[in-house]
C-alpha cells in the first residue's frame, strides 16, 4: 500500500491508526477528517511529506515517524497542543535539523513555529579548504575566485573570503561562498576544532610532489569526518607536473 484511500476521512469516530511497516508515500489529506485520532504510528514507511490537514488532528497524542524519507515537517505540526510523544529518528531531516530533533519535541515545536510562512532562500555556503602547509591551498584559492596566480603565499591562522558563482539551477540567481582557507602548520591543527563545521563543502588539498602528504590524507579525512561529519570532500592534487615520479598512481585511496 502506497497510498491510504481517501474514505478513510469517514472514519470519525477513529482512536488509533496503526500503519507500520508498510510501504506509504504520501497520507491523504482526509487524514484531517480523523478529528478524534489520539495514536497515529506510521513507522518504517516511506513518506516523503506530511499533509499540512495534519494540524486537525488535536487530540493527537503519539505520532511515530520513525524510519521514513522525511526531509522536512509541516510548520503546523507545531499546533498539536496534545501532542506528547513524537518520535523521528531515522529520517533524512533538515528542517528541523538533527540538532534541534536530539533535543525534544518542545524544541522541535519552537523551530518550527519560527519558520515564516513566506520562505526566504538564502543561498550561502561555506567552503573550506584543509591540508597540509605548503600544498598550495592559497593559490588554489585566489585562481578560484580572482582567477590569479600567486606564488609562495603561506597562510598564517585562518583568512576568510567571499567568492559569488553563478547559481546551477537560477536564472540570473547567484551562490555566495563564504570561503575559509586554514593555515597548514602543525601548530595550528589543535585550532581547527572550532571551526571545522557540519553542512559545510571541503576541499582538501595535497601535494603531489611530495609521498608524504600522500600519506597524510587519511589524517585530513578522520579529522573532517569528526567535526564536518557527512559533510561533502573533494579531494584536490596539486603540483602534479612536479610530481615525484616514486609515488605510485593512479591514486587509491579507500574510505
Amino acid at each position: 500500500m502506497i497510498s491510504l484511500p481517501h474514505l478513510i476521512g469517514n472514519l470519525t469516530n477513529l482512536t488509533a491508526l496503526y500503519l507500520n511497516e508498510n510501504q506509504l508515500l504520501l497520507l491523504s489529506p482526509e487524514i484531517g477528517k480523523l478529528i478524534k485520532l489520539a495514536v497515529l504510528l506510521l513507522k518504517r514507511n516511506r513518506l516523503i511529506s506530511l499533509p499540512h490537514e495534519i494540524a486537525k488532528l488535536s487530540h493527537l497524542t503519539t505520532l511515530d515517524l520513525t524510519r521514513n524519507q522525511l526531509i522536512s515537517l509541516p510548520r503546523e505540526i507545531a499546533k498539536l497542543a496534545n501532542l506528547t510523544t513524537l518520535k523521528l529518528e531515522d529520517n533524512p531531516l533538515k528542517s528541523p535539523p538533527p540538532e534541534i530533533v536530539k533535543q525534544g519535541i518542545n524544541t522541535v515545536f519552537e523551530y518550527l513555529r519560527q519558520i515564516p510562512t513566506r520562505v526566504i532562500e538564502n543561498n550561502e555556503a561555506k567552503l573550506l579548504l584543509v591540508g597540509e602547509g605548503g600544498v598550495g591551498k592559497t593559490c588554489l584559492k585566489r585562481r578560484l575566485i580572482y582567477d590569479e596566480f600567486i606564488r609562495d603565499k603561506t597562510t598564517r591562522g585562518i583568512d576568510v573570503s567571499e567568492w559569488r558563482i553563478t547559481a546551477p539551477t537560477e536564472e540570473h540567481g547567484e551562490i555566495k561562498l563564504n570561503v575559509w582557507d586554514f593555515g597548514g602548520q602543525e601548530i595550528y591543527y589543535a585550532t581547527h576544532q572550532f571551526f571545522l563545521t557540519k553542512r559545510s563543502v571541503y576541499l582538501l588539498v595535497w601535494n603531489a610532489l611530495k609521498s608524504h602528504d600522500y600519506e597524510r590524507i587519511y589524517y585530513w579525512l578522520h579529522t573532517i569526518e569528526a567535526f564536518g561529519e557527512d559533510s561533502p570532500i573533494i579531494l584536490v592534487m596539486s603540483k602534479l607536473n612536479e610530481r615525484d615520479d616514486d609515488l605510485k598512481y593512479p591514486l587509491q585511496i579507500k574510505w
